[in-house]
C-alpha cells in the first residue's frame, strides 16, 4: 500500500472543515462527544484550520487517487 502526501491549500478549508464534521458526525455515533466542536466550530477553530494552511501544516493523505485520511503536523499547536 503507497501512499501520498499532498499538502492542502487556502481553497480547500471547506472540504477540511467538511472532513472534521464527518469526523465528529462518526464519533457522536458511537457516543463519543470529543470531536463536537466540528459540528459547528466557532470562528477561534475556523481561524485555526486557516492558521494552519497558511502554514502549509494540512496534508491530505492518498491512495491512489483516493482520500484515505488528512493530518495536521505542526512544531506547535497553539491550542493545545
Amino acid at each position: 500500500m503507497e501512499l501520498s502526501f499532498i499538502h492542502a491549500k487556502l481553497v480547500e478549508q471547506d472540504k477540511i472543515l467538511s472532513l472534521l464534521r464527518f469526523t465528529a458526525l462518526s464519533l457522536q455515533k458511537k457516543g463519543v462527544d470529543q470531536w463536537k466542536i466540528w459540528l459547528d466550530p466557532p470562528e477561534d477553530k475556523i481561524q485555526w484550520v486557516v492558521n494552519g494552511l497558511l502554514n502549509n501544516e494540512f496534508f491530505f493523505i492518498q491512495q491512489g487517487i483516493d482520500n484515505v485520511g488528512m493530518v495536521r503536523l505542526s512544531k506547535e499547536d497553539e491550542i493545545y
